[in-house]
């Protein structure tokens, strides 16, 4: 989690520097998007973890992680969404 929290602060802190070059759009896209794929692999690691977990015979515990793996199964399908609309962004030439 640590290591995620530092990864968005160097994403937010390079667009933050982006928006002072001719190209920031670009950069601060590019940065945005290197962060969400840094999010969605902990959230793949997070969602594999609590499968082991639910291998426990505990219904309390169970259903708490499944709430858990949906929520970031759901959230990686939302990280997706906004890559897509990042990546079109990106292509976008700038204009001369």
């Amino acid at each position: 989690m640590t290591m995620s929290q530092l990864d968005a602060y160097f994403s937010m802190l390079g667009i933050y520097n982006a928006v002072t070059n001719e190209d920031a759009a670009r950069e601060a896209a590019d940065y945005i998007y290197r962060w969400l794929n840094e999010i969605k692999r902990i959230n793949e690691l997070n969602i594999k973890s609590l499968k082991s977990v639910l291998q426990l015979n505990e219904p309390n515990i169970n259903t708490h992680m499944d709430r858990l793996r949906i929520y970031y199964t759901d959230l990686n399908s939302r990280i997706d969404i906004e890559r897509k609309k990042i990546s079109i962004l990106s292509s976008v030439k700038k204009p001369k």
